[in-house]
């Protein structure tokens, strides 16, 4: 009889385990998830017919505010971003300035999530001698020497401009709910031992006369004696 209650309490102390372990990684997934981008506008690797009057990305949830930075380099060296950083619920876009050159521009980006924690990412697209707007310097080397000082001049100017932003993150928030689910174990465990070892009869140091007060089979023995 005693042995199947250890048994009992045994399995009962595992099944409490073995809960608390499954909504402590129930938990911590959802305190990791971030933002994925799912579309952008030029696409990644596209080669679009007219050059963007901005970079539109689109998460597949809302993008947080405040730390949001965008950069567009062109072939050139040269930052092609203009203004802030705009959100509209999980969408985040730049304005862009007129490109000078043809060749590959490269987006990076680097967003806070919905759960608070910034990501990056980057794309690119490349942009032909046709998609550049009419007022953009003629290809042809005949007249491209005057425009190199201007160039120059813009990449200066350019070079000022302040990199992405940055914002430091909480070590603690995300470890918190999987912190939360071990402390939760260790009070289940702590309870379930110390419930095992105040209901186990017979342990050492115990006295016959410590009984549970119903009488063991040597009840009646003791009494005849």
């Amino acid at each position: 009889m005693n042995t199947r209650k250890r048994h009992r309490l045994w399995a009962g102390l595992l099944a409490a385990l073995f809960t608390a372990l499954l909504l402590g990684l129930g938990t911590a997934p959802a305190a990791h998830a971030h933002n994925v981008l799912i579309s952008s506008s030029p696409e990644d690797g596209s080669t679009p017919a007219q050059a963007p009057d901005e970079i539109r990305l689109t998460f597949n949830t809302t993008v947080g505010s405040g730390g949001n930075g965008i950069t567009v380099t062109g072939p050139d060296g040269q930052k092609y971003e203009e203004g802030e950083v705009r959100v509209d619920a999980e969408q985040a876009s730049i304005a862009l300035r007129a490109p000078e050159q043809a060749g590959q521009y490269q987006v990076n980006y680097r967003i806070i999530s919905a759960d608070g924690h910034p990501i990056d990412g980057e794309i690119a697209y490349t942009l032909t001698p046709d998609a550049l707007p009419s007022a953009a310097p003629s290809p042809d080397p005949e007249g491209s020497a005057p425009a190199g000082p201007s160039q120059g001049g813009a990449a200066g100017s350019s070079s000022q401009d302040p990199g992405g932003q940055s914002e430091p993150t909480n070590p603690l928030a995300a470890t918190g709910p999987v912190a939360a689910a071990v402390v939760g174990i260790a009070i289940i465990a702590l309870a379930v031992i110390l419930l095992i070892r105040y209901r186990r009869p017979g342990g050492p140091g115990q006295r016959p006369e410590d009984g549970d007060g119903h009488g063991g089979p040597d009840a009646p023995n003791r009494q005849d004696g």
